[in-house]
């Protein structure tokens, strides 16, 4: 089966990355067939080999090279679905923790939050517990939250660049419907699920309406969607950085951890810790 390993430097290449790459395929007698240097700090190696049984070596290449190493088949590289996570991977920011700052709640969301993204608690539970927390507070936060909302490095980029190449694209959030509609909009995306705090028109109700978009929610939107726009879902790619994204990685054609927790880059299909969120194009064999 024909492979490809995508070589992506967290800036810029520094002069041997890619020689350093090579001189690593060849001491294991992996014929590389072909190596394409895309820009200035990604490069796809082409081989015919088997690799499987070097993905240890591959995360020690890694760690020790400070360096992204994206592992995948050649065929279907280019999904025509593109699923993401809204916080810390559309965005730098987790929505929830803006508003427990104006609740005066930050801490004890934050706490919650970070247990929940390290998968040790669950997520439906956590949601729950934090919500609660936000009672009271005006329905005019979201507003305020918006306004302190910023995209993470390359997502716009990214979300024109594979528009113009006639991907879709979602947002699938555990977060909130208004902010994830405003997110829609802003970037052109074609989906956005999240999910609804009840209010009176005036303040929040400290409770959630209708379905919670968990871990198990976001796989099956992204098979909801799959299937609405004539795809499989193996034509999607999912894109997040917490264990609740991990499901959703699972049932896609393939998953990235964009600057994820430790338990999430082991679990998923490959991880991404470079500058810009821009990288996954490449990875995904567009430019």
């Amino acid at each position: 089966m024909s492979t490809v390993v995508t070589l992506i430097a967290a800036e810029k290449f520094q002069g041997t990355e890619i020689a350093d790459l090579e001189a690593f395929f060849k001491e294991r007698n992996i014929l590389i067939s072909k190596v394409q240097e895309i820009n200035d700090h990604v490069a796809d190696f082409f081989t015919d080999d088997f690799l499987s049984d070097l993905a240890p070596e591959f995360s020690t290449y890694r760690n020790t090279n400070k360096v992204d190493l994206v592992v995948q088949p050649t065929a279907n590289r280019q999904k025509k679905l593109a699923v993401f996570d809204m916080d810390s991977t559309l965005i730098i920011n987790e929505c929830i923790d803006l508003m427990a700052a104006k609740a005066g709640v930050e801490k004890q969301v934050a706490a919650i939050t970070e247990q929940a993204m390290m998968g040790n608690l669950d997520f439906t539970a956590s949601l729950t517990k934090r919500v609660a927390l936000l009672k009271g507070i005006p329905v005019s936060i979201y507003k305020e939250v918006i306004e302190k909302i910023t995209l993470t490095e390359g997502t716009k980029e990214l979300c024109a660049n594979l528009k113009r190449n006639n991907v879709k694209l979602a947002v699938v959030s555990g977060g909130f419907q208004p902010i994830v509609d405003w997110i829609k909009d802003l970037l052109g995306l074609d989906y956005a699920f999240a999910n609804d705090l009840v209010d009176d028109g005036k303040t929040l109700a400290g409770v959630t309406a209708g379905r919670i978009v968990d871990g198990s929610m976001k796989a099956q939107l992204l098979r909801e969607i799959a299937e609405k726009e004539g795809l499989t879902p193996e034509q999607a790619v999912a894109v997040g950085d917490g264990s609740n994204d991990l499901p959703m990685m699972g049932v896609a054609g393939f998953g990235i951890a964009w600057h994820a927790k430790p338990k999430v880059r082991k679990e998923a299909p490959s991880q991404l810790n470079s500058k810009s969120l821009n990288d996954v194009l490449y990875i995904l064999g567009y430019n």
